[in-house]
Order: C-alpha cells, then structure tokens, then sequence
C-alpha cells in the first residue's frame, strides 16, 4: 500500500482506484489492480521510483536478473 499511497498523494491513480487497491484480498491482487490502473508512462515511472526507494533491494535484485 505505500506504492498505492505515493501515488494516490502525487494524483496518479483516482481514489477509486486506491479503494479497489486496498480491498483486494492477497498482496498479488493488489499489485495486479495497481498495475492495470497505470495509463501513462508517467505513472510507470513514478511506481518504479517509489518501488526502488521503498524496496530497493528488490529493485537491485531484479535488475541483476536482466
């Protein structure tokens, strides 16, 4: 939910969206309704920027993987 979050304060996804988000009942499901919410490049970006300052070793292991 911080990705969610950063992006409900920056306006990048609706409140509807943040609601449906939040309700979902596995982590997966959330990520996915995240996910296919994202309709600009702009929020791609901003999701891969909060997931690298909130996850970044995450972040550096799946770059490793590429």
């Amino acid at each position: 939910m911080e990705i969610a979050d950063g992006l409900l304060t920056k306006r990048m996804i609706t409140n509807e969206v943040y609601h449906t988000i939040q309700a979902a009942a596995t982590p997966q499901k959330k990520m996915r309704i995240m996910f296919s919410s994202f309709d600009s490049r702009a929020v791609k970006e901003e999701f891969y920027r909060i997931l690298k300052q909130k996850q970044p070793y995450l972040v550096e292991d799946l770059e490793q993987e590429m």
